[in-house]
């Protein structure tokens, strides 16, 4: 076994009521909550604790960049981001409907008018739970069974956290190495 002691920089930024974001239209005051950053920058390991969550992601060392240098590279693609440290798991109630509508009719929809009534009318009060959505769709067109009518989206914390991570230690990043642009 091989042990290694490794120096990892810390980054806290602890926020107040000027500090604001927006994301999907929403504005966000993140007076009060902080969010620390930790850089692994030997072996390129990002950790995150946060009023938001905890994220981690380990990215293949560099002879070419240094991890600093990547951090400041990708930390405008919030979706690359987004990828590595979250997953899609938050279903998009009104998408998810309007697909599965598509998709029902698509399908052929229902034997007659009545039916498509039915159905329509069901996915209108549908409860948000997805196995009786999935459930109740089936029930009508088992050859939906796939499931591809949901619309799964990233938490709004981990779209909090990437965004932090682009407008704070970006612009941390960069100023340490006397960069601003």
């Amino acid at each position: 076994m091989r042990f290694h002691k490794d120096v990892v920089e810390k980054y806290h930024f602890r926020f107040e009521s000027e500090d604001i974001i927006k994301i999907d239209r929403m504005t966000i005051n993140l007076s009060g909550a902080s969010a620390v950053f930790l850089l692994d920058t030997e072996n390129y390991i990002l950790s995150v604790e946060s009023d938001w969550g905890s994220y981690c992601y380990r990215w293949g060392a560099s002879k070419h960049e240094t991890f600093k240098d990547l951090i400041c590279r990708i930390g405008s693609y919030d979706d690359y981001l987004l990828n590595k440290l979250a997953n899609r798991n938050v279903i998009n109630w009104k998408k998810t409907k309007q697909n599965a509508v598509h998709a029902f009719f698509r399908a052929g929809g229902g034997a007659n008018r009545e039916e498509n009534k039915n159905f329509l009318r069901g996915v209108k009060n549908a409860d948000e739970n997805e196995i009786r959505f999935y459930d109740f769709v089936c029930s009508f067109n088992p050859n939906l069974w796939e499931g591809g009518f949901f619309v799964k989206e990233y938490p709004t914390s981990a779209k909090i956290v990437v965004k932090i991570l682009a407008e704070y230690l970006v612009k941390a990043l960069q100023a340490e190495r006397g960069n601003n642009g």
